[in-house]
């Protein structure tokens, strides 16, 4: 029994231009349907199942990449081949289009037509094993054709609306959280949401950011933490993720006695940009909710790019305004830091303190045991000063040994305290350098923010002069700087233990 030759429909408002294409084929053995548009070859496509389809891309109404993607868009169609012909040497833009629209082969009218056969041949090969059987195939009017390009052409409207809205996000980078809670604003518009967490796996500081329109408790985010790390997989998330910040939109729905869990199955989907995974993105839908009118991946996807910008903006900027060896904020930052102080001194009256402070001995460590090991005592002074500020005080390294903490509302007898609590824990401290304990004592200077003040330079000036009092009074002491130019002695704990006895 002879098979039956491959079906092949051809699509071309040029009337010549069919012509010879069918002739041209049906010689080589294709059956050959003609369509003269984009819509009637939709409707053609319907009607007769082709084996192939072959359309020319520039047609009016609906051009070639239109009726790939509908036909691509069908369940019924989706493994009919396509070719698209173009009229002029292929560029770049025709690449794109043919990649977007999902066509299986795309070449320029005029190359040699062997070529043509060569495509349609393997192509109409493969296709039989995808084909569908006559009980499947239907006729489809042209009423059932225009509600379906409608409806293909609102989700392409809708899909690059929201790709918009979400790329424009990408000029907010350097304000993470108000860059999350536009993002989750607009996924709130998509989706009926009850909880919509936002996970950023940058190494120094990671971030889970929740939109709650529910009221959740810790076993919930015990759950949608263990979910992500589960669909990350330990490898791609980093070592700080079990210290990651945890910001909650509002904050009065996180309730630590709300103990039900919501049990809707969530939807979940990795943000990689360059085949690196920098974040995650988990929805738990409302209850209520309805099926999805756009696909949260794909959302998820264009986000991709945007938290991708933010990672590396944020490393970019970490590594501008830190301090390569201590990780503490470089001398640069904490000059920007005082300025903004001063203004907000000026303006509203706030108090603010500065502490200085260099390392005794430091240079008779460099000396006996060598740089690295001095490296080792700047480290661990730097791991003290982290752990001894608050969240609101900027610890920096200002230079070789010399270190400064910032403290923002605060006076200065408060100040005068965190900095005799923080010289008698640089005393105690031994720090580890190969088989040795090595330890330093910490001079000190403090002085408060005074009227008079309006740079940083005087801030700094008034500050040293203090810190030089302490190394003239036999090192390991502080002394503050009052606004009448006096310098005065802080009493340490010993003193006021040798007092009170």
């Amino acid at each position: 029994m002879t098979p039956k030759p491959a079906r092949i429909l051809l699509v071309d408002d040029s009337a010549m231009q069919r012509a010879i294409l069918q002739q041209f084929l049906e010689h080589a053995g294709f059956e050959v349907l003609v369509a003269d548009g984009g819509v009637a070859g939709i409707a053609a496509a319907f009607e007769h199942q082709p084996d192939a389809v072959v359309s020319d891309v520039m047609m009016p109404e609906v051009g070639g990449y239109h009726l790939c993607r509908f036909i691509k868009n069908d369940a019924l169609l989706r493994h009919t081949p396509v070719v698209l012909l173009t009229s002029a040497a292929l560029q770049k833009a025709d690449r794109f289009w043919g990649l977007k629209s999902g066509a299986d082969a795309y070449l320029t009218k005029g190359e040699d037509p062997a070529g043509l056969l060569e495509i349609l041949r393997r192509l109409t090969t493969e296709h039989a094993s995808h084909k569908p059987t006559d009980s499947q195939a239907m006729a489809a009017g042209r009423t059932q054709i225009a509600a379906g390009l409608h409806g293909l052409f609102d989700k392409l409207l809708f899909e690059t609306t929201v790709a918009n809205d979400i790329r424009r996000l990408g000029g907010m980078v350097a304000q993470r959280d108000a860059l999350l809670a536009e993002f989750a604003a607009l996924v709130d518009t998509l989706f009926d949401v009850a909880v919509f967490a936002i996970a950023i796996f940058q190494p120094e500081e990671p971030i889970l950011h929740l939109t709650l329109r529910e009221t959740i408790g810790p076993a919930t985010l015990r759950a949608i933490r263990r979910g992500i790390a589960q669909a990350v997989g330990p490898a791609a998330l980093p070592p700080t993720w079990s210290d990651a910040q945890v910001v909650c939109h509002p904050p009065e729905r996180f309730d630590d006695a709300h103990l039900k869990l919501i049990a809707t199955a969530p939807l979940m989907c990795p943000l990689v940009v360059a085949e690196q995974t920098v974040g995650f993105v988990c929805l738990l839908p409302a209850q209520t909710a309805g099926p999805p009118v756009v696909d949260f991946h794909a959302v998820a996807r264009e986000f991709a790019g945007v938290v991708g910008t933010l990672v590396y903006y944020t490393s970019a900027h970490r590594l501008a305004v830190t301090d390569g060896l201590t990780g503490l904020h470089n001398a640069r930052f904490l000059l920007q830091e005082i300025a903004s102080e001063l203004a907000r001194r000026g303006r509203y009256g706030r108090p603010c303190s500065l502490i200085i402070m260099d390392l005794d001995g430091f240079k008779q460590i460099n000396d006996v045991f060598g740089h690295l090991a001095g490296d080792a005592v700047l480290k661990c002074i730097a791991r003290i000063l982290r752990t001894s500020k608050r969240t609101s005080d900027i610890a920096s390294r200002y230079g070789g040994d010399e270190f400064m903490l910032l403290l923002p509302e605060t006076e200065l007898a408060g100040a005068l305290v965190t900095a005799e609590r923080l010289r008698l824990t640089v005393e105690a401290a031994r720090c580890d350098y190969a088989d040795h304990a090595l330890g330093v004592t910490a001079s000190i200077g403090v002085v408060e923010m005074g009227d008079g003040m309006t740079t940083s330079d005087q801030l700094i000036a008034a500050a040293d002069q203090a810190l030089y009092a302490s190394k003239a009074a036999g090192r390991n002491a502080v002394h503050a700087w009052h606004e009448d130019g006096s310098i005065v002695r802080a009493p340490s704990n010993a003193d006021a233990a040798g007092r009170s006895a």
